[in-house]
């Protein structure tokens, strides 16, 4: 993280020569990251703190989730109707697990009210519609990375697939005469 935060003006200019829709934008944060007006987290310590307050507030909301529990397993956080406070939980949740941290905030039992209304969120169409294209991105990054590190594993994987096309060509081949 303290390696993408030092080349983070660098990697916003890159993604604003791709996306020159949101070109104005990504450069103004690029900007705002070289002067170091972004206000992240530096240290250790800085982080840590962060996490602790992540934890405190998903252990209020696992408070109210359980006062709902056992009678109305289905209800979300201010009721029987999805609201815009469960809008900004999903986003705060799917951000975490993004990053990794169910394990450390929800998920093995650790709050169990919190993991079933995790689960609810990520079955409902408009959860999957609205972060499709974000797991994508992280899925597809985390890839170009991996190919990009490691570049003859790639072409191991371009040769072992011309060893089955060429091998299943000569099965058909040979099971045609």
């Amino acid at each position: 993280m303290a390696d993408i935060v030092k080349k983070r003006h660098i990697i916003l200019r890159d993604h604003a020569e791709r996306m020159p829709e949101f070109r104005d934008a990504l450069l103004q944060k690029a900007e705002d990251a070289e002067k170091g007006a972004l206000n992240l987290n530096k240290t250790r310590e800085e982080v840590e703190e962060v996490l602790k307050k992540v934890d405190d507030t998903l252990q209020e909301v696992e408070d109210q989730l359980s006062l709902n529990l056992p009678d109305n397993v289905d209800s979300w956080l201010c009721g029987s109707l999805f609201s815009i406070a469960d809008v900004d939980l999903a986003i705060l949740l799917n951000r975490l697990n993004q990053l990794g941290y169910e394990r450390r905030f929800w998920s093995e039992g650790k709050r169990p009210a919190l993991q079933a209304y995790w689960e609810r969120i990520q079955k409902r169409d408009s959860f999957k519609k609205a972060t499709y294209f974000s797991i994508n991105a992280v899925h597809m990054t985390m890839l170009r990375g991996v190919l990009k590190q490691s570049k003859s594993l790639l072409a191991s994987l371009t040769v072992a697939l011309g060893f089955v096309a060429i091998s299943y060509i000569v099965y058909r081949r040979v099971q045609q005469s």
